[in-house]
């Protein structure tokens, strides 16, 4: 069901998940593939590490805000905490930051999490952003356990 609306890629470690609809449908599937990266980010001890992921939405315009702030509410919901995400948004219209900025303001109770808009043609740029963070945090966490 989902490979026609949203499909999960990698990108230098870092999950990608391209929608093909921007449709409550292509928010459902997308959260059948988030869902299990975020569980097994805390199954693995990492609830403390900020996750890294894309979404593009570069081919589809933004899905409904309000549904998707629905659907996340039950999924951050069903768990004790979720880590802090780091998301770059791949998109086309301008007017999807509108919409970015309502979604930040509808979640910021809810999760921790830093958001950057990128075009289609800076797909390569919103991946380096968010290896870089990566690599940064990583680099904080190792010298917090030697201090």
């Amino acid at each position: 069901m989902s490979a026609n609306l949203v499909e999960r890629l990698v990108a230098d470690d870092i999950p990608v998940y391209r929608f093909y609809k921007n449709t409550r449908e292509a928010v459902d599937a997308y959260l059948l593939l988030v869902d299990p990266d975020i569980q097994a980010h805390i199954n693995a001890g990492k609830i403390d590490e900020p996750m890294y992921y894309a979404i593009d939405v570069s081919r589809t315009g933004m899905f409904s805000v309000n549904y998707m702030r629905q659907r996340v509410d039950k999924l951050v919901g069903a768990k004790p905490r979720v880590p802090v995400s780091y998301i770059a948004y791949i998109s086309q219209s301008l007017n999807d930051s509108i919409l970015l900025n309502m979604i930040d303001a509808l979640t910021a109770r809810q999760l921790a999490h830093t958001r950057k808009i990128f075009t289609a043609d800076q797909f390569d740029d919103a991946i380096t952003w968010l290896a870089d963070i990566r690599e940064k945090e990583h680099a904080k966490q190792q010298s917090d356990k030697h201090e």
